[in-house]
């Protein structure tokens, strides 16, 4: 600066050298120059930050606000250490309520049913066919005949009566003494008419069928028997019986029922004397 030309340059820098030695005190120059000319030091700018940009402000929804607790107003502050003060500490907290806990009952373990036992029913033994006394007998000790040929009927077909009818009496027995015994009747019987023997034995709990099978208990034969019954029933190994030994049988059957019969105690009515 001291090589400037122009004196009033030269006042100006020996002004601004006395400044600086003499301080700010003094009335001297400052020692930045800028000051001299009425500006102060810059301070240093600091760059602006960028700005945020502006959020777009929603649509606002027509939504009213309600309030649903009922909780009251809470105190104000200058009340609020005195409810505080006032409170009860010594009180218990109530009992909280709890569910009531499910109780489960044992359930007893299922007994295995056992099969109830079958009590065996009692068979009842097959009946035993009764057999007239004195049979079977021979064939030429019964009172029967059997037709040479089978169309020995077709010239006479009216039946001869039975040669003793109605002359001899028929025993009477239990209504079920024959029952399981089944007959065959055939040729013409000593006193009973063919449908008079069928009625006699079903009176007396028997069958009779027409024709001789396994099943067949007797063959009631007569005079001028029928020669393919009796041919069947020596196949099968039936019993040949006459009337006489129906009647027997009954006989026999009746006589055995009155044997089971207990005997009947007297009452006083018997004991007392006839006036």
């Amino acid at each position: 600066l001291g090589d400037l030309a122009t004196p009033g340059h030269a006042r100006l820098v020996e002004r601004f050298r006395g400044g600086a030695r003499d301080g700010p005190a003094s009335g001297a120059m400052p020692g930045d120059i800028r000051s001299f000319f009425g500006g102060g030091a810059k301070k240093p700018v600091s760059p602006k930050p960028p700005a945020a940009p502006e959020a777009k402000a929603e649509p606002k929804a027509d939504v009213t606000m309600v309030d649903l607790t009922d909780d009251p107003p809470a105190p104000a502050s200058g009340n609020k250490r005195k409810a505080q003060d006032d409170v009860d500490l010594t009180a218990e907290d109530p009992p909280s309520v709890s569910k009531k806990a499910k109780v489960k009952t044992p359930t007893k373990p299922k007994q295995k049913s056992t099969p109830a036992k079958r009590t065996p029913t009692k068979k009842e033994p097959p009946r035993l066919i009764p057999k007239p006394p004195g049979y079977p007998k021979p064939e030429t000790e019964l009172k029967f005949s059997v037709l040479e040929s089978t169309g020995a009927w077709a010239a006479n077909d009216s039946r001869a009566d039975p040669p003793n009818k109605g002359q001899k009496p028929a025993p009477r027995g239990p209504s079920d003494c024959l029952e399981g015994v089944t007959f065959v009747i055939t040729g013409i019987l000593d006193s009973l008419e063919r449908d008079q023997a069928e009625d006699y034995v079903k009176r007396h709990g028997g069958k009779v069928t027409g024709s001789v099978s396994g099943r067949t208990s007797y063959v009631l034969v007569g005079m001028d028997c029928g020669p393919s019954k009796i041919k069947k029933a020596k196949e099968h190994g039936t019993v040949l019986i006459d009337e006489d030994g129906l009647f027997a049988m009954v006989q026999m059957l009746a006589d055995a029922a009155q044997e089971k019969k207990p005997e009947r105690k007297p009452t006083p009515a018997d004991e007392a004397p006839e006036p």
